[in-house]
Order: structure tokens, then sequence, then C-alpha cells
């Protein structure tokens, strides 16, 4: 999956209202290739329809877009967590009262956290995630539990006294 676009949700003044704009992306690291690795998410991705309809309307819609709103448009950043993610995490608690609830940035937050507990390079983490130092890996993403600690003394054969 390639990252090649960002959307930014702002007030215009001169609309008086909210609007997006995609305008890039905020600095060269955000775009990036993220490997997917699940054959089902891949067929999924590759099979759906990047041509709608939208209700009420005659004509197809070309999106380029994963996430798109019923006219094929980006979804504005809250739009999304309104109608898609929102109702997600709302059904996935239902099934699974013990999860915390979380927000999508909360998600990014664990899987990086998850990534470098599970041993992936950092450097790998930081392209995944589309920054560009170790400063935000490490003061962000990268807690650490007493178990992650643990392994890496233990695959390093490092002793402390």
């Amino acid at each position: 999956m390639t990252i090649s676009q960002g959307l930014v949700s702002f007030y215009d003044d001169e609309l008086g209202q909210w609007t997006t704009s995609a305008d890039g992306l905020k600095n060269r690291y955000r775009h990036r290739m993220i490997p997917l690795v699940n054959n089902e998410l891949i067929e999924r991705l590759r099979t759906k329809p990047r041509e709608i309809i939208p209700s009420g309307m005659k004509n197809t819609v070309q999106t380029e877009c994963v996430f798109h709103s019923p006219f094929g448009k980006p979804y504005q950043p809250n739009n999304w967590a309104n109608r898609v993610y929102r109702p997600f995490m709302k059904d996935l608690l239902a099934a699974h009262p013990e999860l915390p609830e979380l927000s999508a940035h909360e998600l990014r937050h664990t899987r990086a956290t998850l990534w470098v507990a599970q041993g992936i390079d950092p450097l790998m983490v930081i392209r995944l995630l589309g920054h560009c130092d170790m400063k935000m890996l490490t003061r962000i993403y990268g807690h650490t539990t007493v178990e992650t600690l643990r392994k890496a003394l233990t695959d390093t054969n490092t002793v402390l006294l």
C-alpha cells in the first residue's frame, strides 16, 4: 500500500465551513510503501471497487481512497471517525468487553509499541510510521515493559550485576 497523500481539515473563513484539503504530506518521510502480508486483506483491497455509483446519482465516480465517503470523496477525519471507526470499535467492544476502548491513533501507538517489543528494527518501525528520526519513536511510541527489557537482555546474553 502506498501512502502518497495526507488530508488536513480546517475552518475556511471565506466559505464559513470546515473543509478538507489534500495538499501533499508533512514531510518526505510520510510518502512510503507499507508492505501488506495478510493475504485476505490484500485480496479484499484488490477487489474493492474503484468506481462507485453514489446514492441518488446515475453516473459512476472514480475513487482513489481506500476509505471514502458514499460519494467517493475522501472522508474528513472526523466524519471517518464518527461513521466508520467508532461503530467498528463499538462492535469490537461488544464482542470483547475486556478490551480497552482506543482511538485510531492509540491503535497506532499500540502497534508501534508491539513492533518494538517484538524486536523489529526501530529504523523499520520509523519507516512504517513515516517519521524522520528516532525522537518520536523513543519519546511517544517506544514504551517498554519489564518483559521487553528482560528479552533484550536475554537475547544479547547480557548480565547485569
